[in-house]
């Protein structure tokens, strides 16, 4: 009978030895046993996990097409701890193994690599992991980003093997004219959201094709959530929204509706604010003002107006806009219109010597530090402090913003500055 000894291992990490002949003769059973170890050693179950293919593209595809299979890429970086977190966690998964195994030939791409940069020019890839799906010849099929949990991830690779769920599939039948079915439209936007693209005018597609009652779907919620959140006051998608707004009150939470408040009004009000039209700008300001809520339509109006205001060289304008928001923002501030109150007390300090001004400016950051004690709002108020002629007011606050500033390393130049003009007076 063949005797089996031990030679150098095959594997260090796990200790897997070759058999080979030996003068000892060993029993059937141990000797199947020992088989049966060695096998599981080099194979263990738990190291199933997704195959990626070795070589250039042009074998990738060759191989694809000799298996009649789609190519899942997956793009990434050495840096990104979230594909190391695909690596760990989805990529081992079993389900996952299974399904991309047997529906892909799977291929790994470093971002950094010759085709790596080809993928990132030619598909918009802005974040990684990345993943990208073709045919096997070569045809960008459809596309998603980020660390997807396994469920996730399955559900991208069985969207990229319906050509009704393809992203590129559809988007071509777009771009070709063709109309599409609710549903078709209804995939191409989560696609196309789903990977950081907006098509505005499909959008308003699918909103002419919607129904009050599809908005019981799950689906269709989140496809209209996230396209109201980044449409204007001109789109199908607002007048929609203005016709049903009680349904939406319903479906929605307040904090998403608030979200889709936010968009619509940052969406349509910095379009404005780029055509530079005055009656463009009160005229979308006023639609915006019927919708919102009132809370909301003035936060929106104590950001935006003054800037607009303020471009167009209307500072009277701005500052009568500023001083009536504020009234209302001071009921319930948040950290941004805070912020805010110091910004535009910043900018009157640094553009106006009108002491009305002025005395409005210090209210505004004062009230900001009186919510939050921030070494920046001190800092614009030691400076208002000085230049409404309040020197000792100046002063004291000014070294207390200095000594922040040299504890915590931040550049105390402009503060000393401010605090030598004080010494003249």
């Amino acid at each position: 009978m063949d005797r089996l000894v031990k030679t150098e291992p095959i594997d260090n990490q796990r200790g897997v030895y070759i058999s080979e002949i030996s003068s000892k003769p060993l029993p059937m059973i141990k000797l199947q046993l020992l088989l049966l170890i060695g096998v599981f050693l080099v194979h263990p179950l738990t190291a199933q996990q997704v195959d990626f293919f070795e070589g250039k593209w042009e074998e990738v595809l060759k191989e694809a097409k000799k298996k009649d299979l789609q190519v899942y890429v997956g793009v990434n970086t050495p840096y990104c701890e979230s594909c190391k977190e695909m690596d760990r966690h989805v990529y081992s998964d079993k389900e996952v193994a299974r399904f991309y195994n047997e529906q892909f030939v799977n291929y790994k791409v470093d971002i950094q690599s010759e085709i790596g940069r080809f993928i990132s020019s030619n598909y918009n890839i802005r974040s990684f992991p990345a993943h990208l799906y073709f045919s096997s010849a070569g045809k960008i099929l459809h596309q998603a980003k980020g660390k997807l949990p396994p469920k996730v991830f399955l559900e991208k690779g069985e969207e990229a093997l319906s050509p009704s769920f393809q992203l590129y599939t559809l988007k071509k039948k777009v771009e070709q004219g063709e109309e599409l079915t609710f549903n078709e439209y209804l995939n191409y936007t989560l696609a196309s959201y789903d990977v950081g693209a907006m098509d505005h005018a499909t959008n308003d597609k699918l909103f002419t094709l919607l129904k009050p009652e599809d908005l019981k779907d799950k689906k269709v919620q989140s496809a209209v959530s996230q396209i109201l959140y980044n449409s204007d006051v001109n789109s199908e998608a607002f007048c929609f929204f203005v016709k049903y707004k009680p349904l939406f009150a319903d479906i929605f939470s307040p904090q998403k509706m608030n979200k889709i408040y936010r968009g619509l009004a940052k969406n349509t009000l910095s379009s404005s604010m780029e055509v530079k039209d005055v009656h463009s700008f009160e005229e979308k300001m006023a639609q915006l003002k019927e919708v919102l809520p009132n809370t909301i339509a003035l936060r929106m109006a104590f950001s935006y107006e003054p800037r607009f205001f303020l471009s167009m060289g209307y500072d009277e304008k701005a500052f009568e806009s500023i001083q009536n928001n504020f009234r209302y923002i001071q009921s319930k501030p948040n950290a941004s219109e805070l912020k805010k109150c110091n910004d535009w007390a910043w900018y009157y300090y640094q553009h106006s010597d009108n002491v009305e001004q002025l005395q409005e400016a210090l209210k505004w950051v004062t009230f900001s530090i009186s919510k939050k004690n921030s070494y920046n709002y001190l800092d614009t108020q030691a400076h208002l402090y000085y230049k409404l002629g309040r020197y000792q007011d100046s002063e004291n606050v000014a070294r207390i913003v200095q000594k922040h500033y040299q504890e915590t390393g931040k550049d105390t130049k402009a503060i000393a500055q401010l605090l030598s003009n004080i010494k003249v007076h």
